[in-house]
């Protein structure tokens, strides 16, 4: 899939606001409760400014908004982000020390970078401990059941994190070994990742190639291609690995499809551009082909291989005259 990229430079640095005022449509069309927790890239995605592909690359999507207002008020709406910005007022305002200078630096951070699993959680403790004027007020209550509850939740997270981990072991010893039993076994702990499906059908295609071009793998491959993009239809990325292989296997049909269904997750899509592009020529509508070739120069004029696409008949084309 699709991953985060993080700027590095003054130039990148300036994709933050445009992202962030791009974001404004998203919210517009689910102003009240957003399109749900984790959804930055789904609902912005389609929106993308030229601009921002072009400081970060054409195919690489901001999953995070790097801003925690805008992320939340694209993600749970203006009724969340409001929520959040009246807890933060009630829980910054008894608070004292320098736990409160700790947790307003780590706020100040939310403005600019992705949340992470490290530093929000941070912020959010920082504040309730500055609260605490009096220690002995921040004991929780006695008796059996609080304690046993909270055995039971710690007994939970501890269970997921292996599973987590476990099944991140397996994915990156699978990504480098492409060995199709090892990605499966992290698919069975990660049932809905497409990672996983996406892995598995990279180790079917690696067999099917070094396997004498077994079609058998070949489809496997295909069938893994497709659950990943299933399990995440709003990923364009997905969407172009998928017409990249039917375009190889000679499904140009498909292919053109799944690029248009990519361009219009992601209207920036060098990949997608690209494709079309090679399969307007193979079939000799170079009109077509020098319009999708123009596309892609909008969006990536300093992509290696830009520009260097045929634009003379090929030999198959009966319009040519060649032979």
């Amino acid at each position: 899939g699709s991953a985060t990229q993080r700027a590095t430079g003054l130039e990148d640095w300036r994709t933050r606001p445009e992202t962030w005022v791009s974001a404004r449509h998203a919210i517009a069309e689910h102003p009240l409760l957003g399109v749900g927790p984790g959804q930055f890239r789904t609902a912005t995605s389609p929106f993308r400014p030229t601009s921002v592909a072009l400081s970060e690359g054409p195919d690489m999507l901001f999953t995070d908004a790097h801003n925690l207002f805008v992320e939340y008020a694209t993600t749970t709406g203006l009724l969340g982000v409001g929520a959040l910005a009246l807890w933060l007022g009630v829980a910054i305002r008894p608070a004292r020390g320098w736990l409160l200078v700790g947790a307003l630096g780590i706020l100040a951070i939310a403005m600019f970078e992705p949340q992470s699993v490290v530093d929000t959680p941070l912020l959010f403790l920082s504040l309730g401990a500055a609260a605490v004027t009096d220690g002995s007020k921040a004991l929780p209550p006695g008796g059996r059941l609080w304690w046993a509850i909270t055995a039971a939740g710690l007994v939970v997270v501890l269970a997921a994190s292996a599973v987590f981990g476990i099944a991140e072991v397996d994915l990156a010893r699978g990504q480098q070994s492409l060995q199709v039993g090892m990605v499966e076994q992290a698919n069975s702990l990660l049932p809905a990742w497409p990672r996983a499906a996406q892995l598995i059908s990279q180790a079917y295609l690696f067999r099917a190639i070094t396997d004498g071009n077994n079609q058998a793998d070949y489809r496997l491959s295909r069938q893994w291609l497709l659950a990943a993009v299933h399990r995440d239809d709003t990923d364009p990325g997905l969407w172009d690995n998928l017409a990249q292989f039917d375009q190889s296997q000679g499904h140009a049909t498909d292919a053109r499809n799944e690029y248009l269904t990519a361009l219009r997750l992601n209207p920036t899509s060098a990949l997608a551009f690209a494709g079309l592009a090679e399969l307007a020529e193979a079939t000799c509508n170079f009109s077509q082909s020098e319009t999708w070739q123009q596309q892609l120069l909008r969006v990536a004029p300093a992509m290696p291989g830009v520009g260097a696409f045929r634009l003379t008949p090929p030999k198959s084309c009966p319009a040519s005259g060649t032979s």
